[in-house]
């Protein structure tokens, strides 16, 4: 969404941890991941770990991964709870 509409993203923006740009960055450079890895990132656990969650990029997977399980209907149960275990999002906060 970030990358998307960034004007509106931009006009919104209230995270005092990074600055928008910051954000941006970090969000582009996973896209890039994704296009460049595809299914390894399934199939290799310590590129998925090392790719998407090392140093500062680990801060918007976490947030994307948060705003999927709680917008999108899923069709495994599980994930959406061991995401909600993992960043203690429970379905009632």
């Amino acid at each position: 969404m970030i990358i998307e509409d960034q004007e509106q993203s931009r006009a919104c923006w209230s995270n005092g941890l990074i600055s928008f740009d910051g954000w941006l960055n970090l969000a582009t450079e996973i896209q890039a991941i994704i296009k460049k890895h595809g299914n390894l990132l399934y199939k290799r656990h310590s590129l998925f770990a090392t790719e998407l969650f090392g140093w500062t990029k680990g801060l918007v997977s976490a947030h994307c991964l948060i705003v999927y399980v709680t917008t999108q209907q899923l069709p495994n149960p599980k994930f959406k709870a061991m995401i909600e275990i993992l960043f203690d999002q429970s379905a009632s906060a």
